[in-house]
C-alpha cells in the first residue's frame, strides 16, 4: 500500500473516528503494516479483550498473546515480502503437528514445549502458572484502573536479543491493554 493511501483507507474504514485512529496509529515505515495493526486491534484484539473482561466478572480469566516474530510459514506457499510475525493461526504449528505449516526449528520447538506445557497446566488445573515462567496474572474487569494483564509468549532467542538491546525482560512479558476511549482499539505499554 502506498503511503498516500493510508489516511484515505482509515477514513473509509473508521469514518467519524478517523482523527482518533490516526492519532493512535500514525503512519509508520509501511502503510500496509500500520493499517494491519489498526485492523487487527479493532477486529480481533479489542473484541477479544471485551469478551475476556466480561467473562472475568464471573470466573477466573487469563489471556495470552502469541508474540513470536519468526513463525513457520504455510508449507508449499511462497513467503510474503513482509514479516508475517504472529499472524492469525501462527501459534497452531506450536501446538499441533500439522502438515499445513513448515517444520519448527529447534528454537521454535523450545517455544512449542513451553506453550504446550502452559496449556496443559491450564487444562489440568485451571491455572497455566508454573514451569519456571513468569507468573500469569488473572484478568480483572476494573475498567483500566490497574490495566489488563496479558501474557506475551516469545522465544528465548527473541528474549536474548532484547536483553542485548535494553533492560532484562521476562520470557513471558506482562503487558497492559487499556481500551482507548471512543475507539475500538487498544494500545500497548509495558506494565510494572
Amino acid at each position: 500500500m502506498p503511503a498516500k493511501d493510508y489516511k484515505p483507507a482509515v477514513r473509509q474504514a473508521y469514518g467519524k473516528q478517523v482523527d482518533a485512529v490516526l492519532k493512535r496509529y500514525p503512519l509508520k515505515a509501511s502503510a500496509g503494516q500500520t493499517l494491519a495493526a489498526v485492523k487487527t486491534d479493532s477486529i480481533w484484539s479489542a473484541p477479544t479483550l471485551d469478551t475476556a473482561r466480561a467473562l472475568s466478572r464471573w470466573t477466573s480469566t487469563r489471556m495470552f498473546e502469541f508474540a513470536e516474530q519468526k513463525t513457520p510459514w504455510y508449507a508449499g506457499y511462497p513467503k510474503p515480502s513482509f514479516p508475517a510475525a504472529a499472524q492469525h493461526m501462527a501459534e497452531l504449528p506450536y501446538l499441533f503437528d500439522l502438515a499445513l505449516f513448515d517444520e519448527l526449528s529447534p528454537r521454535q520447538a523450545d517455544l512449542s514445549d513451553r506453550l504446550i506445557a502452559a496449556w496443559t497446566r491450564f487444562a489440568a488445573t485451571g491455572d497455566p502458572n508454573g514451569g519456571g515462567e513468569r507468573v500469569w496474572p488473572r484478568l480483572h474487569d476494573d475498567r483500566g484502573q490497574a490495566g489488563w494483564h496479558v501474557q506475551s509468549l516469545t522465544s528465548r532467542a527473541l528474549e536474548a536479543r532484547r536483553l542485548r538491546q535494553g533492560p532484562p525482560l521476562p520470557l513471558l512479558e506482562c503487558r497492559r491493554h487499556p481500551i482507548a476511549p471512543g475507539l475500538n482499539a487498544y494500545v500497548r505499554a509495558s506494565c510494572g
